[in-house]
C-alpha cells in the first residue's frame, strides 16, 4: 500500500495546473526529472540510511513508468502551445491589417 502511494505521489505536482499552465508545467517538470531523486539517493548512501534510498528509487521508478507510457515533459507541450498561440495571433493581426 505504501509503495503504491509513494509511486503515485509525484503526480500531485500536477495540482499546479489549478493555478495556471505555467505554474503547472514548472511543478510537473520539477518533480518529473531525475535530479531530485538522484540527490535523495545520494543522501541516502552518504547517511547510510535506507529510507531516502527507498524514496529516491520509487520516485525514479515513477518517472520511468511515465516515460514508458508516453507521458513526457509538459515543458514541450507548454512551449508548443505558446508557439501555436503566437502563430495564430500573428495570422489574426495580418488578417485584420488586410481589411
Amino acid at each position: 500500500m505504501a509503495f503504491a502511494v509513494l509511486l503515485l505521489s509525484p503526480d500531485l505536482s500536477a495540482l499546479g495546473y489549478l493555478q495556471n499552465v505555467k505554474v503547472g508545467s514548472v511543478f510537473y517538470n520539477l518533480f518529473h526529472t531525475y535530479t531530485i531523486p538522484a540527490v535523495i539517493i545520494l543522501c541516502g548512501f552518504l547517511m547510510e540510511n535506507s529510507f531516502p534510498l527507498m524514496i529516491g528509487l520509487i520516485w525514479i521508478a515513477h518517472i520511468g513508468m511515465d516515460r514508458m507510457f508516453g507521458f513526457g515533459s509538459s515543458l514541450i507541450l507548454w512551449i508548443t502551445s505558446i508557439i501555436i498561440w503566437l502563430i495564430g495571433r500573428k495570422k489574426l493581426k495580418l488578417a485584420n491589417n488586410a481589411r
